[in-house]
């Protein structure tokens, strides 16, 4: 089921943007990407959003939405720099003119989703206990 609309997708190598692009297929947004990707197409945009925001905003002209999944996950980088991407997520979209999804992480409810069993509900009191979910707390704050 490809989407109607075009939407970027900043962060799309990550497990969410795998699962995204199964299901909308490589045509089904415009993808974005750090690095090279194999077997990338006219639908990929390259950049990074902390350095080059104008670069990226060029080559998505036409997004009329933008999903921001881009983070760094515990392990694996400065989860502070979360904050930025989120951001910069945010003023990619406005220059855009195009509504963004800031999508965060289920690490911002700490253990409160083992304890509901798993299963995240609407309501949930934010109760962070990772270097990761601070961050991503802090985004959703601002």
């Amino acid at each position: 089921m490809t989407p109607q609309r075009r939407c970027l997708v900043l962060g799309a190598t990550g497990r969410i943007g795998d699962v995204l692009r199964m299901f909308w297929g490589e045509a089904g947004a415009i993808w974005h990407t750090r690095g090279a990707v194999a077997g990338q197409g006219p639908e990929w945009v390259r950049g990074d959003l902390l350095r080059d925001p104008e670069a990226l905003i060029r080559a998505s002209q036409g997004a009329e939405a933008v999903l921001c999944l881009s983070g760094v996950v515990n392990g694996k980088g400065d989860v502070a720099l979360n904050v930025a991407l989120g951001q910069a997520g945010v003023e990619i979209g406005a220059a855009l003119g195009a509504p963004v999804l800031l999508a965060s992480s289920a690490a911002v409810y700490g253990r409160a989703a083992e304890h509901a069993g798993g299963r995240l509900r609407g309501g949930l009191t934010l109760a962070a206990d990772s270097g990761d979910g601070r961050a991503e707390a802090e985004v959703e704050a601002r």
